[in-house]
């Protein structure tokens, strides 16, 4: 049982400029029981959004007690992220996107999970099912370092943190990492060591709806490569991580993470997506990882993954005769020159 009002879980949403996607998460919340009785709260934290962000959620505001809307005076980029998750109230602090729509298993998982580990508090990492190192539903670790080794480039996900209410006092001061992107791998990183406890909870919880111009101008492979290593470094140097560890997400990263985009950006599925000025994904991939031992292994190995995934892309529309076709000559087409 929950001791008093306190929710057992705050769903913490940092938002900007997102105001429909937000909208439809909050759809989603309300029609959940867990929500109904008060057992989940939502903090939204909006970022000075210039959108009709506010106007879309004020009436979820005025219905439910346990909706409750902050709005920055200006935006503070990613320092946004500690900011919201030191407003809940709940026993466990979720980070949660504001385009992430929450199953109605989804929510049980989480609340299931707190009920279990409350005692204990390690490190929730909530994955969505989507780590490939993961072969059972809920794993231990017990030190940094086998953690990563364990989910790999996942830990990059600002969607699967959690933090207990009280290590999220003055959290919002706490502002370590934001300038690199990637505030939530520092803090899961010192918190394991300190526990020497953390568990991935592997299962799926919910989807992402896929945002219409989503801006990366800020730069992916700075971010995913540079800033993810500078971290990861930062922790070798204290003696946490061996640079066996690190040369090897660093490895993971390009077969895990860069191959996805790089494929989706050569097959012009990302058309979704702004760039900005950057150049060409690939190229500036190719360029870190080039001198690397393993460099020509995986320019056959994305030649094999590009042939696969362009096939299922082709099942996948094959009733669409035209876009088939189109997806077909561009496998001849692009399938020629790779690793070329």
């Amino acid at each position: 049982m929950r001791e008093g009002n306190i929710p057992l879980v705050s769903i913490c949403i940092p938002t900007y400029n997102r105001g429909r996607y937000l909208e439809k998460a909050l759809l989603a919340y309300e029609k959940l029981q867990e929500f109904v009785e008060k057992k989940i709260e939502i903090v939204i934290s909006d970022n000075a959004s210039s959108d009709d962000t506010r106007e879309r959620i004020e009436p979820f505001v005025r219905k439910y007690s346990n909706v409750i809307y902050y709005r920055n005076e200006k935006n503070i980029r990613d320092e946004n992220f500690p900011l919201v998750m030191s407003l809940g109230n709940g026993v466990l602090h979720k980070l949660v996107h504001d385009n992430f729509i929450i199953s109605r298993r989804g929510i049980s998982v989480i609340c299931d999970a707190v009920e279990v580990y409350r005692s204990k508090k390690p490190v929730l990492f909530f994955d969505n099912g989507k780590s490939d190192k993961i072969n059972t539903s809920t794993k231990a670790f017990y030190e940094v370092e086998s953690f990563l080794l364990g989910i790999g480039y996942w830990i990059t996900w600002s969607g699967g943190i959690s933090l207990w209410h009280d290590e999220c006092v003055n959290l919002a001061t706490q502002r370590k990492w934001c300038d690199l992107h990637l505030w939530q791998v520092g803090i899961i990183c010192r918190l394991i060591y300190e526990k020497k406890y953390g568990v991935v909870i592997h299962r799926n919880w919910g989807h992402i709806c896929e945002v219409k111009n989503k801006d990366v101008s800020y730069g992916i492979v700075k971010v995913f490569h540079d800033n993810y290593l500078c971290i990861l470094k930062e922790f070798y140097k204290k003696g946490i991580l061996s640079n066996t560890c690190i040369n090897y997400l660093e490895k993971d990263m390009l077969y895990g993470y860069f191959t996805k985009r790089i494929f989706y950006k050569d097959c012009n599925l990302d058309g979704n997506i702004n760039y900005g000025d950057s150049r060409c994904l690939k190229e500036e991939v190719y360029e870190i990882y080039k001198g690397k031992e393993y460099f020509s292994h995986y320019l056959r190995y994305y030649k094999r993954f590009y042939a696969i995934a362009c096939f299922i892309k082709v099942v996948n529309v094959f009733i669409d005769v035209k876009k088939a076709r189109c997806i077909i000559q561009n496998i001849f087409n692009k399938i020629k020159c790779i690793g070329g």
